[in-house]
Order: C-alpha cells, then structure tokens, then sequence
C-alpha cells in the first residue's frame, strides 16, 4: 500500500484533523447563521440532517444556483465532450461497435484505440473495451461505478509468442432520462463532475497491462484480488477530475439546448471558486 502501516494512516489522519478542526468550525458558523436568519430566533442547533439544505443556500450567495445549472448540462453533449477531453488527454480514440452484443437496449459499447499515426494499423492499436449503462432500472446497482467485465493479462500461443488478452469494464451510471416527448436529459453539476471521475476507471482499467489476469485492474466489488492497491484505486481519478473546474473545459462541457450557449463567464468563475466552498465542514 502506499500507506506502508496502520500508525502512518493514523497520524496522517489525526494531522488531517488538526488541520481541518478551525476551518470546519468557521463552516458550521457559517451554517448556523444562515439558519438563524432563515428561521428567527427559536432556530435551535443545527442539526445533521440540516447541514446539505444550508450547504446549498450558502453556495447560492457565491453565485452558484444549481437549479440554474443544470440548464446547461445536457447529458448527450457532456458524454461526447468527456469523451473527447479523455481522447485529447491521453492520446486515444473512442469508436462505437454498433453491432456488440449488450446486456440491455441503453447499454453502448466503445473499442478503445490509440491514437493512429502513419504506418500504424488499427488491429495493433485496439487496447481494450468499455460499456456505458448510464440510466437506472430495476434490480441494477442504484450509485455510480466501473466494473471490470474482464481482465487484461497475456497467453502463451502455440508458436511460442504472446498473445495478450484485452481488458473489459462497465462504466454504471444512474442518470436521468430524457422525457418521452423528447426534451433531453439534464445532469446537475455534481452529476458531470461524477461522469468525468468515473470515466477516469474506466481509462485506469482499460489502458492497464499485466501479465497474470489477477494483476489486472480490479476493486473489491470483484471476489478476486486485483492488481490496484486499494488505497491508489481513486487516484487516478481524483487527479483527472480536477479538468472539470478549469474554465475552458466547463466551457466544452456546457451547452444550453434552447440557445446553444455555454455557461456564462461570471458563472464560470463563480463555479470555479466554489469548489472548496465548505471543504472544513465535509471533509471533517
């Protein structure tokens, strides 16, 4: 593990208290004054279960109205920008198998080549696979995840040479729908910025190569042990999403159905500030 022993866990985590104890104090002040000007003088403490409802109203005196938002987030062109941003970053190429035999008629499946070059040819490019089963129904897993479907690991060929195996994964998403008389489906922010994590699996997994199959890529959703320690599984990711708030992406990712427009430059800036708006408070 990247820890090495419990007693480095333990002080990192008791440092991390320390450091975090006057900034969550100054964020629960915060909150309670917003609670006491919304409900008078009889407001009482600030409860648990008050804490996301005031979280929200502090965030809309930054600028930040998550209502107004999601008017810019259609979930068709924010899927087609992040998977362009992951292409751009990585050197990859995404392309739909319009013929792959899927689980359900929502599901898509996509090869994952590199990048093309002169004197390449597509067979040597092709890394691997992933699926994206984006909408919720009944009896599937109901939060958002990647599964791998197989693992990438090598065989020994008759001749002697190596074949290797290609990685799978599933990226399971539980997105809204868009309406039967065709009005798109609309994602909140936190919803994107969820996508482009979990996207960040999905490239982890499949741009993973290991010679034995239980090194491939894996978490402990899998009854086998994986070759990712578990306290690295979200690294990757975590360090992708921070694309999401830069001002050019959210830029791409935007795009208001009505008019075509991206969100406007002050609530870029707005949305940019409040990424750690409250970080005492939900990190403590």
């Amino acid at each position: 593990t990247m820890a090495a022993t419990p007693e480095r866990v333990e002080t990192f985590l008791s440092d991390l208290i320390e450091r975090f104890r006057p900034l969550r104090d100054r964020d629960l002040d915060a909150l309670r004054q917003l609670k006491e000007e919304e409900e008078g003088p009889s407001a009482g403490p600030l409860e648990p279960w008050d804490a996301a409802y005031y979280v929200r109203a502090y965030k809309a005196t930054q600028g930040v109205d998550e209502a107004k938002l999601r008017e810019y987030f259609p979930l068709d062109h924010v899927k087609g920008e992040i998977l362009s941003i992951y292409e751009e970053l990585l050197g990859l190429k995404f392309v739909k198998v319009e013929d792959a035999k899927v689980w359900h008629p929502d599901v898509e499946c996509y090869a994952v080549l590199e990048s093309v070059t002169p004197g390449d040819s597509a067979g040597q490019n092709l890394l691997g696979y992933f699926y994206l089963d984006l909408f919720p129904r009944d009896g599937k897993y109901t939060h958002q995840c990647v599964y791998p479907l197989g693992p990438s690991f090598e065989v020994q060929k008759e001749d002697g040479g190596i074949k290797r195996v290609l990685p799978m994964c599933a990226n399971i998403g539980n997105l809204p729908r868009g309406g039967e008389d065709g009005t798109p489906s609309m994602l909140r922010f936190r919803e994107v910025e969820t996508f482009f994590h979990e996207f960040g699996h999905v490239v982890h997994s499949v741009l993973s190569k290991s010679r034995h199959s239980l090194q491939s890529w894996a978490w402990s959703a899998v009854p086998w042990p994986g070759g990712v320690e578990q306290d690295f599984l979200e690294v990757p990711s975590m360090m992708l999403e921070n694309f999401v708030w830069r001002p050019e992406v959210l830029r791409r990712l935007s795009k208001r159905p009505e008019d075509g427009s991206c969100l406007p430059e002050e609530t870029i800036s707005a949305l940019s500030r409040s990424r750690f708006v409250m970080e005492g408070y939900s990190r403590s």
